[in-house]
């Protein structure tokens, strides 16, 4: 099989005749095209993994800033879904199985590397990456949809008398559909707003803003059934064409906000009922 676009390769090694080697024989591989980087230090493959996009890694252990397995292992942690093969000099079992246990791609010795063997040990190991990511992908938006039918089903059920005699008859959508639909555009604004924050490590205002919206269904007279069905609308708005991952850390960060905004329209309750025994 061959690749339809370029695959781009960095190249993390810092002897110049290895170098020249790595060169020659990516321009000898034919049948697929190979973009070559390189840097001769860690802290410059760190920043170039950071900045950059690249299919594969081919990674020397002994480097000027950096030896030994721990050279794979910072370089892994930055870029943990790119393919890493690892570079040496010599043949060593003990640190080909501790960096393959760390979750390199491949181990190659150079004065066994041909053309071929390059080549071939660069495209499978990324099309291994893709197929292993696919599949990822695949479970994830399976375990994602049986979360949002769960939800969906949740936001359903007709509602108990009791639930009834607390709140409203009916749900908020049908009753109030201005105020549900507010509160959906605002609760989808907030996850965005969750994502960012955590993130980032910054303070966007999200819990009072939830705060805001709870006393808000609480005068609308919602219930906790109209803050699924909100959260599970605006999750169908927010993650719409999104990767699995970015779907995930929606979901987590929804059901979060879900069981805060909960916490806040319980609190509204408790505080009018308590005030209305007050008056009476």
């Amino acid at each position: 099989m061959i690749h339809a676009k370029a695959i781009r390769v960095l190249l993390v090694e810092d002897s110049p005749s290895d170098l020249l080697l790595i060169r020659a024989l990516f321009a000898e591989a034919t049948g697929d095209q190979f973009i070559l980087e390189h840097t001769n230090r860690m802290d410059a493959a760190l920043r170039l993994l950071k900045e950059q996009v690249f299919d594969a890694v081919l990674l020397d252990l002994g480097l000027p800033d950096s030896q030994g397995v721990d050279t794979f292992v910072q370089l892994h942690r930055v870029a943990p879904g790119i393919p890493i093969l690892v570079l040496t000099a010599l043949e060593d079992s003990n640190t080909d199985s501790e960096t393959i246990r760390h979750g390199a791609e491949d181990y190659l010795v150079k004065q066994q590397i041909h053309a071929s063997l390059l080549r071939n040990s660069v495209r499978y190991a990324v099309m291994r990456t893709e197929a292993r990511q696919a599949e990822d992908e695949n479970r994830h938006r399976e375990e994602q949809n049986r979360e949002m039918l769960g939800l969906d089903r949740l936001s359903t059920p007709a509602r108990t008398q009791v639930t009834a005699r607390m709140f409203s008859g009916s749900p908020l959508h049908e009753y109030a559909p201005e105020e549900f639909r507010s509160a959906v555009a605002e609760f989808d604004d907030l996850l965005g707003l969750a994502l960012e924050q955590r993130a980032f490590g910054t303070d966007e205002g999200c819990s009072s803003r939830l705060h805001e919206l709870g006393l808000q269904l609480g005068i609308s007279r919602g219930g906790p059934r109209d803050i699924v069905e909100i959260y599970l609308n605006a999750l169908k708005r927010r993650t719409k064409d999104v990767p699995a991952v970015r779907v995930q850390a929606y979901l987590e960060e929804g059901r979060i906000m879900a069981f805060e905004l909960m916490g806040h329209l319980t609190s509204y309750y408790r505080s009018f009922y308590t005030s209305t025994k007050v008056r009476e």
